[in-house]
């Protein structure tokens, strides 16, 4: 908040009451802080808030300086990037699954997983699936997503204990490579398809932006449940905000 008090040419001690006005979403106090051609950028900030379409229109419209710029363009290429490139994939359950309709509470929780020939993925997803009330508690819709054929994916479907949690598959090659996930090829002799993607767990917020991203290349560690539950639980109680924005 300092940056944007320099670049708007206002002193640095103004940026903790200029932080602590835009958090109350007060247009009256950054008035009352900074100058009108200031206070009428931040008024744009606060207008800015809202679903991601809406706040990106908005923040086209403030004079930001030239980095600003940049990283408001780029946050808005990821956000587009997940709303175009959002799955719309057959379920096992003869539905189909659209990121882009979910309305979420909270988050929308993907879970990426190698297939029906992977073991791991199945102790997983029964893991998953027995802790799955803690987190539609916590507002969050849960759904496992693979590039299993519909009749791989209805196989796991009747055999393996995945209670409630949807099972996405028909994933194409293309898609999960656009989600950043390693693809890996079948080994000689094994039960593995001829490819497949490895294991990734995002959450997105109701708006289409990414709050939390874990990818690997390998079936091992995955993340804990026990504690993705209590990071969920921390980040929605202190409104923790999304991390590595910059990268």
């Amino acid at each position: 908040m300092r940056e944007t008090a320099a670049a708007l040419g206002l002193p640095a001690d103004a940026a903790p009451g200029l932080l602590a006005a835009l958090d109350r979403k007060d247009a009256a106090e950054m008035r009352r802080l900074a100058p009108s051609a200031a206070a009428d950028v931040l008024g744009a900030l606060i207008e800015a808030g809202g679903p991601a379409d809406q706040a990106f229109a908005a923040a086209r419209a403030i004079p930001l300086p030239p980095a600003a710029v940049e990283r408001i363009e780029r946050l808005r290429g990821i956000v587009e990037l997940i709303q175009a490139e959002a799955p719309d994939l057959p379920l096992t359950i003869d539905a189909r699954f659209e990121l882009s309709k979910q309305q979420p509470e909270a988050f929308t929780m993907l879970v990426f997983y190698r297939g029906k020939h992977c073991p791991i993925c199945k102790k997983y997803l029964t893991e998953l699936s027995g802790k799955l009330d803690q987190f539609t508690d916590k507002g969050i819709n849960v759904f496992a997503v693979s590039m299993d054929s519909p009749e791989r994916a209805a196989v796991s479907h009747e055999e393996w204990d995945t209670g409630d949690v949807p099972l996405v598959h028909s994933l194409s090659e293309d898609k999960a490579r656009e989600w950043g996930l390693y693809i890996s090829e079948k080994r000689d002799g094994s039960e593995e398809p001829d490819m497949f993607s490895e294991p990734g767990l995002f959450l997105v917020k109701p708006d289409g932006t990414l709050h939390f991203a874990v990818v690997q290349n390998a079936p091992f560690t995955r993340p804990d449940l026990d504690d993705l539950l209590s990071g969920i639980s921390f980040t929605l109680d202190k409104d923790y905000p999304t991390r590595g924005t910059l990268s």
